[in-house]
């Protein structure tokens, strides 16, 4: 492609190069005009007729491009008075274009000229037309790169906040519910926080990911987790439900029946931990793939 830039450039400057052309030069200040003798013109045939054709005196200087414009009005005032035959008149006519120099439309430098701005016309054009493909093409691979590195910077994104979450997680209650021995989840886990505000933002980007991630991976992390979240929101609530019976229990006259309030929200939490350790195995489960799926993007 470099190489037909360059030929462009070269016709343009060709083109530029011929429409410069000098003109031709202006005709110089007419000379006296040559005299014209015409013969009586006979009746009978065209060829009787005789007509002498303009001569030149031996002491003038030789013929040039000059033209005598007198002998010209004479000449054109006795064409339309109708002196000369059809045959006499032509012949005239080339006598008159040989002295006068004159230039038709096609003469060589009015050739070369057009040749010239029409190859420079051209040059121009495609000149415009490869400047401008060549520059939507740069815009279209900046803008290409730019998407990629965005990609790049939301899936490193994604995953540090996958381990981030899930690192708070296992360091406060993860490790205690998996443990068998455990019967009742008594410690209050900050469910309340956004701990995921890069997927919240930009949920709508999902779609243009590459193809070879998987996205339902990514989806079923942040969905498991949320859901993780509103299962310790309720087991928080339940906590500080056990919390209000036990003080009106220590302050209560009627020990029973504040008893009985104890013991019911102890029931309570002893059936909702079922529900924590699913809502821990989806959890731990999903925030596992999803971390190999982006394993790739955690350095941007």
């Amino acid at each position: 492609m470099r190489r037909v830039l360059t030929l462009l450039v070269v016709l343009g400057c060709f083109g530029c190069a011929l429409s410069d052309a000098p003109a031709p030069l202006p005709l110089a200040q007419p000379k006296p005009a040559v005299p014209l003798v015409a013969s009586t013109v006979h009746s009978g045939s065209p060829s009787s007729a005789g007509v002498i054709l303009p001569t030149q005196d031996a002491s003038s200087p030789a013929p040039t491009n000059q033209v005598d414009f007198s002998f010209l009005n004479y000449f054109y005032q006795q064409k339309s008075s109708n002196v000369y035959e059809d045959d006499q008149l032509h012949e005239i006519e080339n006598r008159l274009e040989k002295l006068e120099g004159k230039e038709s439309f096609f003469s060589p430098d009015t050739v070369s000229v057009l040749i010239g701005a029409l190859v420079g016309a051209v040059g121009a054009i495609l000149g415009g037309i490869a400047g401008s493909w060549f520059l939507s093409r740069s815009e279209a691979k900046r803008h290409a790169k730019e998407e990629k590195e965005k990609t790049r910077t939301l899936l490193c994104g994604f995953y540090h906040e996958i381990d981030g979450f899930r690192a708070l997680y296992d360091t406060t209650l993860g490790e205690k519910i998996a443990s068998p021995t455990l019967t009742r989840l008594l410690e209050s886990f900050p469910a309340s926080g956004n701990y995921f505000p890069v997927y919240d933002g930009n949920i709508g980007d999902l779609g243009s990911m590459p193809q070879g991630l998987s996205k339902g991976d990514i989806m079923t992390c942040y969905t498991s987790s949320k859901a993780l979240l509103d299962v310790l929101r309720i087991n928080n609530a339940l906590i500080e439900h056990l919390h209000q019976a036990e003080m009106q229990y220590r302050y209560s006259e009627d020990k029973l029946s504040a008893g009985k309030a104890v013991t019911e929200c102890k029931k309570r939490l002893d059936e909702y931990l079922s529900q924590v350790r699913i809502a821990d195995q989806k959890f731990t489960s999903a925030s596992s793939k999803a971390k190999t799926a982006l394993e790739t993007y955690k350095s941007s």
